[in-house]
C-alpha cells in the first residue's frame, strides 16, 4: 500500500517515481524465468519453469492497488488510487472501469508529484461472502462496501465518526471473528458492525493477511520487517514477534502488501518485487518487478493459483505450478 506519511518524501521519491526506462531486473538462477528467481529446491516448485509475467493493464499516471478476488462472478477487482475508481477483470481482453468518483475532495490525500495527481481514491479491498466488497478510501479517512452486483455504496466507517481518528486507511482483511482488520497511519484497527477500535498503535503497518487456518496472522511494518502474532481461539492476536526483516535497496521499495496462499507461504512486496517466504521464514523465491516495484497482490482464479500482482505502473498476472 501507500507508505505512511512519515515516510512520505523518501516514498515519492523512491517507490512512486517510475524510472524513465525499464530497469532489468536481477538475472534469474538456474531453473527460473525472467519474472521468478527460486532461492531454494521448494522455491523452484512454485512456478513452472518459463512462468512469466503477463501484463493486464497499464497506465503511468495510475497507481494500481487493491487486488481481492470475487468467486462468485468469477473476476479480480482492483483500485486505481489517483484515478480514484476501482476495476473488474475477468481474465479476458482489457479490464473494465467500474465505480468512479468514489472519493470528492483531496483533504486526507498526499500529491504525488510524479504523477501530479493526489492520492485520494479507494485502496486496499477484501471480498465479503454476502458478495460485497470492502475497500479504503486513502484519502477519504474512511471504509466503505460496495454490493459487487448493484454497485451501492454504503459508509461503514469514517474517521470523523465515533470511536477513534484513523487517517489514510491502507490495506484490510476479514477477520476471523467477524468484521475487518484495516492499517492505517495510526496504526492497527478492528471494525465490526460499525464501530472502530484501536488494536495496536505506535506502529507503522501497511498490508495484512492471516495463515489459511487462522493461527496466525502476518502484517508488513515499514520499512523493511515481517510482523506475526498468533491467535487465540477467540480470533484476537496475541504475541507479537518479527517474523522476517528484508534486506535490500529500499529505494526498489519498501514493504507493502501481503498475502498467504493455500499452503501458508507467505508472499510480501519488498525491495525490487514479490518475497516469498516459508512458513519457517526462510526467502524461498522473488517475482521481480518488471519496474521497480509492485504494490500489492491478491490470488485467485477457478483453482486460487492464478496471481494477480498490482504495481504503480500497471497490473499482471502470474501462475503457480499445479497440485503444490
Amino acid at each position: 500500500m501507500v507508505p505512511r506519511r512519515g515516510s512520505v518524501l523518501a516514498a515519492m521519491a523512491a517507490g512512486f517515481a517510475l524510472a524513465a526506462a525499464i530497469l532489468i531486473p536481477p538475472p534469474a538462477k538456474a531453473g527460473g524465468s525472467a519474472s521468478v528467481e527460486p532461492l531454494t529446491p521448494a522455491g523452484a516448485k512454485l512456478f513452472p519453469a518459463d512462468a512469466a509475467l503477463q501484463q493486464v493493464w497499464r497506465d503511468q499516471l495510475g497507481f494500481f492497488e487493491g487486488p481481492a478476488w470475487d468467486r462468485r462472478a468469477g473476476q479480480f477487482v482492483f483500485s486505481d488510487i489517483p484515478g480514484n475508481r476501482l476495476y473488474r477483470w475477468n481474465g479476458r481482453g482489457a479490464p473494465q472501469a467500474w465505480l468512479s468518483g468514489i472519493q470528492t475532495s483531496h483533504d486526507g490525500a498526499i500529491l504525488d508529484p510524479e504523477r501530479n495527481r493526489y492520492m485520494v481514491g479507494p485502496n486496499g479491498s477484501v471480498v465479503t461472502d454476502d458478495g460485497g466488497l470492502i475497500f479504503c478510501v486513502f484519502g477519504g479517512n474512511r471504509i466503505e462496501r460496495a454490493d459487487l452486483i448493484t454497485g451501492k455504496r454504503t459508509t461503514l466507517a469514517a474517521s470523523s465518526h465515533r470511536g477513534p481518528k484513523f487517517t489514510r486507511p491502507n490495506d484490510i482483511v476479514l477477520a476471523p471473528n467477524g468484521g475487518v482488520l484495516f492499517t492505517a497511519d495510526e496504526g492497527l484497527f478492528r471494525l465490526v458492525a460499525g464501530h472502530v477500535k484501536l488494536v495496536e498503535g505506535g506502529i507503522h503497518p501497511n498490508g495484512l493477511a492471516f495463515s489459511p487456518d487462522h493461527k496466525r496472522f502476518y502484517m508488513t511494518e515499514h520499512p523493511d520487517r515481517i510482523m506475526r502474532y498468533d491467535v487465540d481461539p477467540s480470533g484476537h492476536l496475541t504475541g507479537r514477534t518479527e517474523f522476517v526483516r528484508m534486506t535490500g535497496d529500499m529505494s526498489f521499495g519498501f514493504v507493502d502488501g501481503l498475502k498467504t496462499d493455500k499452503s501458508g507461504r507467505v508472499f510480501a512486496v519488498g525491495p525490487g518485487g514479490i518475497w516469498i517466504f516459508s512458513v519457517d521464514g526462510e526467502h524461498i523465491a522473488t517475482i521481480h518487478a518488471p519496474y521497480k516495484r509492485f504494490s500489492n497482490l491478491a490470488f485467485g482464479g477457478a483453482d486460487g493459483r492464478t496471481l494477480l500482482l498490482t504495481a504503480p505502473e500497471g497490473v499482471y498476472t502470474l501462475r503457480e505450478a499445479p497440485d503444490l
